[in-house]
């Protein structure tokens, strides 16, 4: 067989594999299901993948993860001194970094779906729950708060809902533009909601 055919194959077993775990999870998808969405036998995905984890973890890298939690760390970090993003101008450091990152998440959308919405059995099942921890403890730094039993409770849901959302944009659109509008309005309703979360002095 050519290379540039097994090349294609491979390109087209990963595109299967993608959908198919971000559809399924890891738990959830069999070879064969993949194989069929590939429109390949299952004994020829067996030539190029020995077993589901090895498929998962080729198209899955722990790469990817790396530079999602950078780049996630960098929008944090640069949010610290902003008070109001409605009033940045073009060019500052949040604005870049917060572009950064959803630029990197729509070009890897479904990896995202995976490790957010559909990493039950993986390693990283835990990445969604420490993700919403650093939002919340970013927030409540932003803020000036202390982290209150019931004010932590109130934030892990806003962010656990935030992160979901996500998940669910990226899951049910597929052009960039129609994600980054997506994202971008709930983001804007996030940020006021969130703002006057913090500000009252009733929580």
């Amino acid at each position: 067989m050519a290379q540039h055919l097994k090349d294609a194959i491979r390109r087209c077993i990963a595109d299967a594999a993608l959908a198919t775990f971000a559809e399924a999870g890891l738990e959830g998808a069999t070879m064969a299901a993949m194989a069929g969405q590939a429109g390949i036998s299952t004994g020829n995905l067996y030539r190029y993948f020995a077993s589901k984890q090895a498929l998962f973890s080729e198209v899955v890298p722990d790469a990817f993860v790396a530079e999602l939690s950078g780049r996630l760390g960098l929008r944090l970090q640069t949010s610290q001194e902003v008070v109001d993003v409605r009033e940045l101008a073009p060019g500052h450091p949040y604005l870049d970094a917060s572009e950064a990152l959803l630029d990197y998440v729509i070009e890897h959308r479904l990896q995202t779906v995976i490790v957010l919405g559909r990493a039950e059995g993986t390693s990283y099942a835990g990445l969604r729950e420490t993700l919403v921890e650093r939002l919340v403890r970013a927030a409540l730094d932003h803020y000036g708060r202390t982290n209150g039993a019931r004010l932590g409770i109130v934030l892990r849901e806003i962010y656990g809902n935030y992160v979901n959302s996500l998940v669910v944009i990226l899951r049910s659109l597929e052009g960039a533009d129609e994600i980054r509008e997506a994202v971008e309005g709930y983001q804007r309703y996030h940020l006021v909601g969130l703002d006057a979360l913090l500000r009252s002095q009733a929580v």
